[in-house]
């Protein structure tokens, strides 16, 4: 879970990686009307004075043989901007992923939205990031060995063990997307044009209807934004 809740070290720099200071707490509310699944239902990024409500979860699942395993649970959180993007593309009947790049990617210094994701068994470090090529095919080379690599400074050689959580922090236009690992942000993507289109990307790994790693995020997402 995220872990605010004390003073947290400044993000690593490394280079073409920028640093984001992490001194801030989270904030826990009542989640309404879904099951939340042991994810906070509201969290704040450090130095942030706009929290993000959970907005939808679901479980990744893995086909491996004849089996289907479950690898980790996804949150979904969004700020204000992004939920009333979520509003609009539900009566609109559009696409989520496209409503929130129009309508929330925007130069603010909050985070647009962030996703989390834990863990319910151990997952390589190589296996979590290779995961990404199918998404990001076409994406600009440097855009994609920049985003490889702070991922995997993040996860650690190790990978990430059960119970461990993950996270991707999106600002829209002004800020790169930054990396935490189990409620602490390490690492900020560079922010450029290129890396901006991969972001938009990232969006869809877990919100495009047809792709979605989590289909259960989807509906949950949908339902609670049906009305």
């Amino acid at each position: 879970m995220f872990r605010f809740s004390k003073a947290l070290p400044l993000v690593r720099r490394a280079a073409g990686v920028g640093a984001v200071a992490a001194t801030a707490a989270f904030t826990v509310a009542a989640c309404d009307g879904f099951d939340a699944k042991g994810f906070e239902t509201k969290i704040t990024f450090p130095n942030s004075n706009a929290p993000l409500s959970l907005a939808g979860v679901g479980m990744r699942r893995k086909n491996l043989y004849i089996m289907e395993v479950d690898v980790y649970l996804v949150g979904f959180y969004m700020g204000e901007e992004a939920i009333a993007a979520a509003n609009a593309w539900k009566a609109a009947q559009g696409s989520l992923q496209e409503s929130l790049i129009q309508n929330a990617f925007k130069g603010t210094s909050n985070p647009m939205a962030a996703v989390t994701l834990r863990f319910v068994r151990g997952v390589g470090q190589d296996a979590i990031v290779e995961a990404f090529n199918e998404a990001f095919k076409g994406c600009d080379p440097d855009a994609i060995t920049s985003f490889k690599d702070a991922t995997k400074k993040v996860i650690g050689e190790k990978g990430m063990k059960e119970g461990e959580e993950f996270s991707f922090f999106w600002f829209g236009e002004s800020h790169g997307l930054v990396v935490a690992k189990n409620g602490v942000p390490v690492e900020t993507v560079p922010n450029t044009p290129q890396v901006k289109e991969l972001e938009k990307r990232l969006l869809g790994v877990y919100l495009d209807n047809k792709t979605s790693v989590s289909p259960e995020l989807v509906k949950s997402i949908t339902e609670n934004y049906g009305n």
